[in-house]
């Protein structure tokens, strides 16, 4: 095998275990620059190798598996596995074709067998382990990609509301902060930094306060309808009552409106976030839908093959539902004048 090809370059180790008749076998490549292995064990169901992330000197044990198809053989796999763990002192990471499920709705297309499944969930618990759902690739036919990647994106972004422009103050608050902000930084894009970073500060102080002030305003003016409606059902209305209520409402609308502005860019953005995955899960299960209730075709006496035929089936079908009902029925008769009320007969 040319280990090359699969990684790219020269810069690498390999370990191997054989496959045994046509199936099984297990390849392990690392970068030795960011894994110094210490040693391996290799058998024909799995490769464990013991190493430290050269970074940190973390210590880290990876075991590679293909487990047989045998319930006897993956019981005796899982119990040397998990005895390899708990001698162990470090982190641990377990993956590969372990040809189990966890639970019933993870079997598609072969039998769930319970008694492999309670096994498999054992090794899981006993050894410590944490399952990492990876959609379904855990397997042989797919390589696995190990990366110690460490990467800043700076902090996290500052996220405006829509409603804060609004506020009654907020432009003037950012103008005055902004002007107020003295920097002795030579480097422009620092102190530009550096202003951005204490105008936010100022700017979350300003918001916290004024949404505490709207929550003591927003129970103020829910007291004073409620007080309001109670006076107008004595009866004691008169035009200043009316007009105060109709400016409590409306104050009060306004703060709600600023909510709703504010839960309406949060819906937004986390439709950014999980739209997608939630719009695939159910345009899956309409579409499924869809394809068990479409009509695949219409047989007529076993024959679906004669349009003419299909065509006159469904005018006969529809003509029985919608024929007209039995002839002997009860009318009214109105053709006696002479008779006060009508009289019924029957045909």
């Amino acid at each position: 095998m040319d280990v090359k090809v699969l990684w790219g370059n020269y810069k690498f180790e390999y370990t191997i275990s054989k496959a045994v008749g046509n199936s099984g076998g297990i390849l392990c490549v690392w970068d030795p620059s960011v894994f110094r292995k210490e040693h391996h064990v290799v058998s024909d169901n799995f490769v464990a190798l013991y190493r430290s992330w050269v970074s940190n000197q973390a210590k880290l044990l990876v075991v590679s598996i293909y487990a047989p198809q045998s319930i006897t053989s993956k019981r005796s796999l899982w119990s040397y596995i998990s005895s390899l763990i708990s001698r162990w002192d470090g982190h641990c990471m377990v993956m590969g074709d372990f040809n189990e499920v966890r639970y019933m709705e993870d079997r598609l297309g072969s039998v769930y067998n319970a008694q492999g499944a309670n096994e498999f969930n054992n090794f899981i618990s006993n050894s410590g382990l944490v399952e990492i759902q990876l959609e379904g690739h855990l397997s042989d036919h797919r390589p696995i990609l190990l990366r110690e990647v460490v990467t800043d994106y700076g902090p996290s972004p500052f996220r405006v509301y829509h409603s804060w422009f609004s506020l009654q103050g907020f432009d003037q608050m950012v103008l005055e902060t902004w002007n107020n902000i003295d920097l002795d930084d030579k480097n422009k894009m620092v102190r530009f930094k550096k202003k951005l970073q204490i105008l936010k500060k100022e700017i979350r102080s300003w918001v916290n306060d004024c949404k505490k002030n709207q929550s003591g305003r927003l129970v103020d003016l829910r007291s004073k309808l409620c007080h309001i409606d109670k006076v107008i059902d004595q009866g004691g209305v008169n035009d200043d009552i009316l007009l105060t209520r109709l400016d409590l409402l409306k104050k009060l609308h306004d703060i709600k409106s600023s909510d709703a502005r504010d839960y309406m860019q949060k819906a937004k953005i986390q439709w950014a976030i999980e739209g997608d995955e939630n719009s695939n899960f159910f345009h899956g299960i309409i579409n499924r839908k869809r394809a068990n209730l479409a009509i695949k075709g219409v047989m007529v006496g076993g024959d679906g093959d004669d349009p003419c035929r299909v065509k006159e089936e469904f005018r006969l079908h529809f003509a029985n539902l919608f024929r007209a009902p039995a002839a002997n029925r009860c009318k009214l008769n109105y053709t006696d004048h002479a008779q006060t009320h009508p009289y019924f007969i029957c045909k």
